[in-house]
């Protein structure tokens, strides 16, 4: 049974300060998951949302609500990926801070063995982020390359986080392989680039810049934003 020690041992390393976005709880708050499919739950969150960033455009806005719900999403799962496990949970909901994903929150759960995390990365992909994309995408509308970038920029950091074994081959079948092995089009595909960044170091650049710096930070661009200047994503790096 997955409870709270487990939950604890599941986040560690530099990922341990994502454990606060899972909630082991009987008292069912906030959104189911599946909600998150419809087009419509989305519009009426992302417009409780955007009282956050009055001042920003649409699609900055959707681009940072997608990465807050897909860091909720996706906490869990690769967490327990990295101790080779797999963590299947009752009734999942996402628990909502004036329309905000901050965590989710399930009334039980179990932990099974995870004998083909690459596999498992796959069916993740299809099965339970591409339904999210197609409906924000749909609401917000904005692109999904958009959003499927955010989903990739997501794993990558999570892979570094969590210590992820065999990262390197992660990487390679998540972003640099146009199709899976069953011959399904992989939505990663080329979201992250291995290229010269700004100071001439090899970074995993996007393609796809998240549109945060039209959000007002005083930090706009991030190190592995194709618009930062010097960037170069037209010229992979091969290492």
């Amino acid at each position: 049974m997955l409870d709270e020690t487990l939950l604890d041992q599941l986040f560690r390393f530099d990922g341990a300060f994502l454990r606060s976005t899972c909630r082991l709880s009987s008292h069912v708050e906030g959104r189911g998951l599946n909600e998150f499919r419809d087009p419509q739950t989305c519009t009426d969150l992302l417009s409780l949302y955007a009282h956050y960033y009055p001042a920003a455009p649409r699609a900055a806005l959707v681009s940072q609500w997608s990465m807050d719900l897909i860091c909720v999403t996706l906490a869990l799962p690769l967490a327990a990926a990295a101790q080779n496990l797999r963590c299947s949970v009752r009734d999942p909901h996402v628990a909502l801070e004036n329309g905000m994903p901050v965590a989710q929150v399930f009334a039980a759960g179990e932990v099974l063995p995870l004998n083909d995390p690459l596999a498992f990365a796959q069916k993740l992909l299809t099965d339970d982020m591409a339904p999210l994309v197609q409906a924000l995408a749909s609401a917000g509308r904005v692109a999904q390359r958009l959003l499927w970038n955010n989903v990739a920029a997501a794993i990558d950091v999570a892979l570094d986080y969590f210590q992820m074994p065999h990262a390197p081959q992660w990487r390679e079948r998540l972003f640099r392989e146009r199709h899976w092995v069953d011959g399904t089009r992989n939505p990663l595909y080329g979201f992250l680039q291995l290229a010269p960044g700004p100071s001439g170091v090899p970074l995993l650049m996007r393609k796809v810049c998240c549109l945060h710096h039209q959000l007002g930070d005083v930090r706009p661009y991030c190190d592995n934003c194709p618009l930062v200047p010097g960037a170069d994503v037209t010229q992979p790096h091969q290492a």
